[in-house]
């Protein structure tokens, strides 16, 4: 065990504290690198959503006038 320093710390304790800052340095690097993947795969879904909208708007909208055309039809019929 080493003598203790004027400050109360032991030499053993002083390279504690570095390896502590290394620790925290490494897991904010992971949490960052985490983060980006997941604004990653958040776009990715977002775009996907974005596609599927537009596509089921487009067969909304064509629905919509088959109705009106068989509406028309019916109506024409009872004419």
């Amino acid at each position: 065990m080493s003598p203790p320093s004027a400050f109360g710390r032991t030499s053993a304790a002083k390279g504690t504290i570095p390896r502590l800052h290394l620790i925290g340095s490494q897991a904010q690097h992971f949490l960052t690198d985490a983060l980006g993947k997941t604004d990653a795969s958040r776009d990715l879904i977002i775009l996907t959503k974005d596609r599927r909208i537009k596509e089921l708007e487009a067969e909304n909208q064509n629905l919509k006038l088959q109705l009106k055309v068989a509406l028309a039809n019916t109506y024409d019929q009872l004419s």
